[in-house]
């Protein structure tokens, strides 16, 4: 093993433990995370960013961004939620980096490897884009297949933006109907 190897698989070694260790603490704390909505984009960000970089327990982070859609500026929103949820989401890239096999022997997981091996960037827009509780499994898979980090992250944020974008404005919208109709 050569010392790119060793290195590689240092990274991913300690991505899954602060996968654990994230998923652990966002789990035990959650009614304590919710309540970061309080601190406002910060606290938005905060609970993206766990809720996208644990990948044991899905936790719900775009629920409380569409909790604040009233309370906030809907394209601030989007944005902040969007940059958080796509840097949570390299902790899964790491792993794959590193050679995790946390996944490796599922069906689904061969299925998303192989898609990011054919049309790269364009899965992981894809796969961001939709509501997906596992899209960890591609951020594994562009790391294990040596994906260039700023491309991933770059899709993946793209992604998540229109994500987050759809579900606040949409929330925003809903919200004005609604209030159209109650007077």
């Amino acid at each position: 093993m050569n010392q790119k190897d060793i290195r590689l698989r240092i990274i991913g070694i300690v991505a899954v433990v602060v996968i654990v260790a994230l998923t652990i603490y966002a789990y035990s704390m959650r009614e304590q995370i919710v309540a970061l909505r309080r601190y406002g984009y910060l606290g938005i960000w905060l609970i993206e960013f766990i809720a996208n970089a644990s990948v044991l327990l899905p936790i719900p982070g775009s629920l409380v961004t569409a909790a604040m859609i009233p309370l906030l500026h809907s394209p601030l929103l989007a944005i902040v939620a969007s940059n958080a949820a796509a840097v949570g989401e390299l902790t899964a890239y790491m792993a794959g980096l590193g050679g995790s096999t946390m996944i490796e022997n599922a069906n689904w997981y061969e299925r998303v490897k192989k898609s990011i091996s054919k049309y790269g960037g364009v899965t992981i827009f894809v796969l961001a884009a939709i509501p997906n509780p596992l899209f960890d499994t591609a951020g594994l898979a562009a790391g294990a297949l040596r994906m260039n980090a700023l491309q991933f992250f770059l899709w993946c944020w793209l992604g998540k933006f229109i994500n987050r974008a759809v579900l606040v404005f949409g929330g925003a919208a809903l919200l004005h109907w609604f209030k159209f109709l109650i007077g």
